[in-house]
């Protein structure tokens, strides 16, 4: 699943927006989204706590960072062998 195109801080004021008593019609035309959309970001927001969930997105944009960091070492590593082993004429 893609990451959300909205912060953490605009997700929690959809949701106090919706506890304040504005319809889910009104924010889904406001923030461009479907209602499901709303109800699960209502649902999840209401079942954790805003600072866990900040927690939550931060982590998973770390680890997306981390993922990157490991593939681009990964590709360095395959280059510097391939060549090693042009070099050498060998297997390593």
């Amino acid at each position: 699943m893609p990451p959300s195109r909205l912060s953490v801080t605009v997700l929690t004021s959809i949701v106090k927006d919706l506890n304040a008593g504005v319809t889910v019609k009104t924010v889904c035309r406001r923030y461009h989204v479907s209602p499901q959309t709303v109800y699960r970001w209502r649902k999840k927001l209401s079942a954790q706590g805003t600072s866990s969930l900040e927690r939550l997105h931060h982590l998973e944009s770390e680890n997306r960072k981390l993922k990157r960091k490991v593939a681009e070492l990964s590709l360095d590593y395959n280059t510097l062998r391939i060549a090693l082993i042009t070099q050498a004429k060998t297997e390593c």
